[in-house]
């Protein structure tokens, strides 16, 4: 599911942490933090894929799991 912008809601391109809205032409920094204790996870990535894990509560987490926070570059 990709990530979309909160300005217009279109599709972002990008990964890890950094997305461009190619409909704004505006680029975000994404900070995640745990749904359930709001800690910082760690970034596991693997084969094209991107995973978080929490070091608080000891868990393996989604990115639609996590909580979202954008910044403007």
């Amino acid at each position: 599911m990709p990530m979309k912008c909160p300005k217009c809601d279109a599709d972002l391109k990008g990964s890890g942490s950094r997305y461009t809205c190619p409909e704004c032409r505006v680029d975000y920094v994404v900070r995640f933090t745990c749904r359930k204790c709001g800690s910082e996870p760690e970034e596991l990535a693997a084969c094209g894929s991107v995973g978080f894990f929490c070091p608080t509560c000891k868990e393996l987490r989604s990115r639609t799991a996590m909580d979202k926070e954008f910044t403007v570059l």
